[in-house]
């Protein structure tokens, strides 16, 4: 009974310090403020090349704010099971050293909805056979960008599940 005490301690500890690490180094973020809007239920794809094959997702994302938004919006392929790359670091946003995290800058204007396709296919990789898990993510600006930071912004914010592909 003692053990189950001291692991639940130790674990309270923990989140009590991602909490901290977040509100202190800005991450986690959000700004709900934002009014984008999900058009429709993202749809994820995979095709199949003759030596491997691409995936990712489609999705459409509505402006119902006054303002344009400017705005990136990320597809990160991940391992079936592991979290996206923006909650384990903000810094990892826009990645160019990861293959499996393809980005967009998007300008949007205000009353105006846009639909995309992100994936894999869109730079040539091959992606491993396996399950991957497919996350979408909006944020206000890559992380390296002056002055570092970013903001997540609806509907996906720092990570959103939207599917499981079997390559």
């Amino acid at each position: 009974m003692t053990d189950k005490i001291v692991l639940f301690g130790i674990l309270i500890i923990a989140a009590g310090l991602l909490i901290y690490s977040g509100i202190l180094f800005g991450h986690g973020v959000n700004d709900e403020s934002i009014m984008l809007t999900e058009g429709i239920i993202p749809q994820t794809y995979k095709t199949d090349y003759a030596d491997g094959a691409a995936i990712g997702a489609s999705f459409k994302i509505c402006n119902e704010d006054t303002e344009p938004i400017d705005f990136i919006v990320e597809m990160q392929a991940r391992p079936q099971g592991l979290l996206p790359m923006s909650f384990i670091s903000v810094e990892k946003t826009c990645n160019p050293e990861n293959p499996y995290a393809i980005h967009y800058e998007i300008s949007l204007d205000a009353g105006k909805c846009m639909g995309a396709t992100v994936g894999t296919d869109n730079f040539v990789v091959d992606v491993p056979e396996g399950k991957w898990d497919i996350y979408l993510l909006t944020v206000n600006k890559c992380w390296i960008n002056e002055p570092q930071g970013n903001v997540g912004y609806p509907p996906y914010f720092r990570g959103t599940l939207v599917g499981t592909i079997t390559v």
